[in-house]
């Protein structure tokens, strides 16, 4: 049997107040189906199947701290242009929505690469399309990295793409899930759906995803905390099984390879006054 689950809407959400903002609503950061990836309004219509505090879920603490905002922004500023780019060069339908992943892929990547973990799910994007990526943030890099030098200076850019490009290496993807990541993916999809909902596939989904999660623990033998959500994702728990070490250290070799397949220097194709405008 399957564990279905519904599609959710995840975002990056930006609540401002200053003596220069005066916003009634905030902002959203994600991959839209309008064929665009980017910063859209936050003014959403009411529907409380959907939007109301009693399904809405947060990842991790509610806010975060002024400096992992600041970086947060400035990934996904990075992961939006390099989505918009690799849509337009390959001329992809809807921007690259569902080719590129949805926005449950857009947000898992700047969390990837922010804390070095993601909770989202499911997470799309796979194949040519992820290497398409990887290629063009390799030319991304190789751009801020020539501006950088020419102004003698550090560029915040710099480390935002290195991060975005271990992100997409060690981003999980849920297309079709192998064996030794069920447990991981039904971590994610408990850290995904409220606790509450109207739909019954949610709760079935919830109900399914625990008890996959128990049935491998116990055929596996594997600590009775390794499946539970985590209160915030920095504090989230690590395999510690003999056999998904072992895999780990298997894709470890596999990363390393990847890595440094992107780590060749790549042609500059890029437009460099994009890469200021990322930088400012």
């Amino acid at each position: 049997s399957e564990l279905v689950t519904l599609l959710p809407h995840v975002c990056l959400e930006l609540k401002m107040a200053g003596p220069l903002v005066q916003l009634g609503t905030g902002l959203q950061a994600y991959q839209g189906t309008e064929g665009f990836t980017g910063f859209m309004p936050g003014q959403d219509v009411d529907r409380p199947w959907q939007n109301s505090r009693a399904v809405y879920v947060s990842h991790g603490d509610d806010t975060l701290p002024h400096d992992d905002a600041m970086r947060a922004v400035r990934l996904m500023s990075a992961m939006a242009a390099l989505s918009d780019v690799v849509a337009s060069d390959a001329n992809l339908p809807f921007g690259g929505y569902l080719t590129l992943g949805t926005c449950v892929d857009s947000i898992a990547l700047v969390q990837q690469a922010l804390l070095g973990r993601t909770s989202m799910f499911p997470i799309m994007l796979h194949g040519v399309y992820k290497s398409q990526m990887l290629v063009s943030l390799s030319r991304f890099r190789a751009i801020a990295d020539a501006e950088a030098t020419a102004a003698r200076r550090t560029d915040g850019l710099v480390d935002s793409l290195e991060a975005l490009a271990r992100a997409l290496i060690e981003l999980p993807c849920d297309v079709s899930v192998e064996p030794n990541d069920i447990l991981y993916a039904c971590e994610r999809i408990i850290a995904t759906l409220p606790s509450e909902s109207p739909f019954t596939a949610v709760q079935r989904a919830l109900q399914g995803a625990k008890a996959v999660s128990a049935h491998y623990k116990a055929a596996l033998r594997l600590p009775s905390s390794l499946v539970e959500p985590a209160a915030a994702f920095s504090d989230a728990s690590e395999f510690t099984s003999a056999a998904v070490l072992k895999d780990t250290a298997l894709r470890k070799r596999r990363t390393h390879r990847i890595r440094s397949l992107y780590s060749r220097d790549a042609a500059d194709v890029g437009d460099s006054a994009l890469m200021r405008a990322l930088g400012s």
